[in-house]
């Protein structure tokens, strides 16, 4: 089999997908990576072919900015989810999220920006969320979200 790319999620160092009557079926959400070699019906991939995480992530000193280069939705929520949680454990007075470049956060995604609120507030940390594109406002300040932690709306 030649080398081939597809689009499957790193749970441990290998991860596996299936093929059936209409083709690959991915069993986990999107992360890119290379196949290795096909073994039956299972193709094995090198957990050192990784792409990169989902967010540009800077910090300074207790503060972090993370501006995720994606919508923030179902299909990414596990590898964003991730990457949250070991910022939060880092214990970061103040973590900004940068929506600049985000046209869309569905119900996955708010449940990521409360559940991060939450881990942060109860290690005495604080989130806020910025450049906001005016339709993601408008639903974050509907479901009164500014009341919990920082939206600023994109200039």
């Amino acid at each position: 089999m030649n080398d081939a790319v597809f689009y499957i999620n790193q749970l441990d160092f290998i991860s596996i997908i299936s093929y059936g009557a209409y083709g690959f079926k991915i069993l986990t959400p999107i992360i890119k990576c290379k196949i290795l070699k096909n073994s039956g019906s299972i193709l094995v991939a090198n957990e050192s072919k990784w792409s990169e995480a989902m967010s540009e992530i800077n910090k300074e000193g207790d503060n972090v900015l993370v501006k995720p280069d994606k919508n923030i939705v179902a299909s990414i929520a596990d590898e964003f989810r991730n990457e949250l949680r070991k910022l939060v454990q880092e214990s970061p007075r103040e973590v900004v999220i940068d929506l600049a470049g985000v046209e869309m956060v569905d119900s996955v995604g708010i449940g990521i920006l409360i559940a991060t609120h939450n881990s942060l507030n109860n290690a005495k940390g604080e989130l806020k969320v910025i450049n906001v594109d005016k339709d993601i406002y408008s639903l974050f300040t509907t479901m009164r979200l500014d009341h919990h932690f920082t939206v600023e709306k994109a200039e």
